[in-house]
């Protein structure tokens, strides 16, 4: 079974919390965003790409809880 990404809608744009593995370390995410524009037609542009290599976590869930808050420049 897949887990979905938790996601949030700001001013026309889906924000993606995920957690990617930290390279070297089996059991740690460190927390990412996606920033999408979703138009008709199922077209998906991916506009902003976030990595925070300080958070961290050996939860996963966690980890892509804070993919979502400290979205970077945020307005």
């Amino acid at each position: 079974m897949e887990r979905v990404p938790l996601t949030q809608n700001y001013k026309g744009y889906t924000i993606s919390g995920d957690a990617q593995p930290v390279h070297g370390y089996s059991n740690n995410w460190c927390a990412a965003t996606s920033v999408l524009l979703i138009r008709e037609g199922k077209l998906c542009i991916e506009v902003h790409r976030f990595q925070d290599r300080l958070l961290a976590y050996d939860d996963e869930d966690l980890t892509k809880w804070f993919g979502v808050v400290p979205c970077p420049n945020r307005r």
